[in-house]
């Protein structure tokens, strides 16, 4: 009888050991004047895979020929760049409006990653810094795939439409949420391979940590809602909430929803939590063009939000008329609340 075994190798040795390979990938296409293209995910149509429109279902056919573009190569406009001046990089100083999903129906991802924007040390983790990225192409990301660390390997080019991104947005010049979503999307084969999923998921794959879904009913009690929540966040947890299907169109929640700029089937980042008057608020970061319009959404998520907000309208005008506002400023918002995911 033979046996076999298998030593499960730790995450610093993982990463060690891709930091290693993509160092030593990058010195050798330096020296060549290359720049890297990933033929296993390569920048092509094929790639894309079959994606859809996040309104209304119908396939999304535009532009699917576009030759990929390195960051560096998308537009410059400073407005729609939120004014940064510089080069492009991985990421200095994120916030989660910073985080700004395109024209893919990856809510449940954008929202997760939302929630990550503050911890520098996970970010370190998942996509670290280097020196090499902008000179010859190579990305690395770090994520949690099939019970283990991966180190995933890809070029920098990136989908476009008029020289906007087409998927993630960059503002600030700042690549690091698109990059971490093509990384996943190289894991599901296509772009397309990211519609549709759970935030849930999406923890477990960008931080290695097991994760819970809540469901919450008509019946939840809301005082042990409201006292989880906070000791979830207290504890440093990433939480998200989803919004419920509908699909009689016709429900008086339909209406509110409409009403009041909430997306059905949505997922958002679980940001904070306040009390006002007595109302308890949580602080919702929405990556959708909607913005919660009731009570409260006056009140600025961040010291920034004017500035934010003016910025948000007028990148509208910009480019082409398919050219969504790529961030939405967080708002304290009441909490959908049909049904959660964390």
């Amino acid at each position: 009888m033979s046996f076999h075994w298998e030593r499960l190798r730790s995450k610093e040795e993982i990463f060690e050991e891709g930091d290693q390979d993509c160092r030593e990938h990058a010195a050798y296409l330096k020296q060549r004047k290359e720049v890297f293209i990933d033929e296993e995910f390569p920048p092509t149509r094929e790639t894309l895979g079959v994606l859809k429109d996040i309104d209304t279902g119908e396939k999304d056919e535009e532009d699917l020929d576009n030759e990929w573009l390195a960051p560096h190569q998308f537009s410059n406009s400073q407005l729609y760049r939120l004014n940064n001046f510089g080069k492009y990089q991985m990421w200095t100083d994120p916030w989660p409006f910073h985080v700004c999903q395109g024209r893919l129906g990856d809510c449940w991802l954008i929202a997760a990653i939302m929630t990550i924007a503050r911890k520098k040390k996970l970010l370190e983790e998942l996509i670290p810094r280097n020196d090499y990225t902008a000179d010859t192409g190579v990305v690395q990301v770090r994520l949690f795939i099939d019970g283990k660390w991966n180190v995933i390997k890809t070029d920098y080019f990136l989908p476009h439409i008029d020289r906007f991104e087409r998927f993630a947005k960059m503002p600030k010049r700042q690549a690091w949420v698109a990059f971490i979503e093509k990384a996943y999307a190289k894991t599901q084969g296509t772009f397309g391979g990211l519609t549709g999923g759970f935030p849930h998921n999406a923890f477990r794959t960008l931080t290695g940590c097991m994760t819970k879904m809540y469901i919450f009913g008509r019946n939840v009690d809301k005082d042990k809602m409201w006292a989880e929540v906070n000791e979830w966040l207290a504890a440093d947890f990433l939480v998200c909430v989803a919004t419920p299907t509908f699909d009689d169109q016709t429900k008086k929640e339909v209406r509110y929803f409409d009403r009041h700029m909430i997306s059905d089937c949505h997922v958002y980042a679980v940001l904070g939590t306040t009390v006002e008057n007595g109302h308890r608020l949580f602080h919702l970061g929405s990556n959708s063009t909607l913005k919660w319009n009731g009570k409260w959404s006056e009140k600025p998520g961040y010291d920034e939000a004017e500035q934010l907000c003016l910025l948000t309208q007028l990148s509208v005008s910009i480019g082409s008329r398919d050219i969504r506002p790529f961030f939405r400023n967080p708002q304290q918002t009441k909490c959908p609340g049909s049904s959660a995911i964390g």
